[in-house]
């Protein structure tokens, strides 16, 4: 008897790229994490007109060695990340067609074959990527990421989460901060202060 088994269709692999700045973590946090505060800011006049979607800045970004080196690994961790789960996948699915053409598989106590776990649930992996503030460096390079030569049954997301914070809104969070630390840097003094210990 001759089975004809139909190519089994690959489950989506949803790729979620963040950016932002590292102030506030991202929550939840990214399976890989990527630092972009070590590599070199741009100039200043770029810094001030421009964030990192626009091409000019990444053209900019990607004439950094250390900036595109970081790049390459992102995509390696991806490709290694990913590339367990669809391994683990490909031999599950060895394993069905197997029992399918009757080639031995498990069987339970009744003969019947056991079912595998579903092998078409969806992977999702989480990338953080984060720079000073999340508008320039750390954007440039989600966008770039975003924007690589990924498998069709990838589906990539792509979120900027800081790159429009107003500068206005950006200040008063950190006079908030800052306030909160003088005032209890105070507490601390008088606290002190007041606790004198005989000898």
């Amino acid at each position: 008897m001759t089975y004809t088994m139909e190519p089994t269709p690959r489950p989506p692999i949803h790729l979620m790229i963040f950016s932002h700045g590292h102030a506030k973590p991202l929550t939840p946090p990214g399976n890989l994490t990527y630092n972009l505060r070590k590599i070199t800011n741009p100039p200043r006049h770029m810094l001030q007109n421009y964030d990192g979607r626009a091409r000019r800045l990444r053209d900019h970004m990607l004439r950094d060695a250390e900036f595109v080196s970081m790049l390459e690994r992102a995509r390696r961790d991806v490709d290694d990340y990913l590339g367990h789960a669809d391994t683990k996948r490909a031999a599950e699915v060895d394993r069905e067609s197997s029992a399918a053409r009757g080639e031995g598989g498990e069987e339970n106590d009744g003969g019947q074959q056991i079912e595998s776990s579903d092998n078409n649930e969806p992977v999702t992996l989480r990338l953080a990527c984060f720079c000073a503030q999340g508008k320039h460096r750390s954007v440039a390079f989600a966008e770039e990421l975003a924007a690589s030569n990924w498998p069709k049954h990838y589906v990539v997301t792509l979120e900027h989460r800081d790159v429009d914070l107003a500068k206005a809104d950006r200040g008063k969070t950190e006079r908030r901060d800052k306030a909160r630390w003088s005032k209890g840097s105070e507490l601390s003094m008088v606290s002190s202060a007041e606790c004198d210990f005989d000898e």
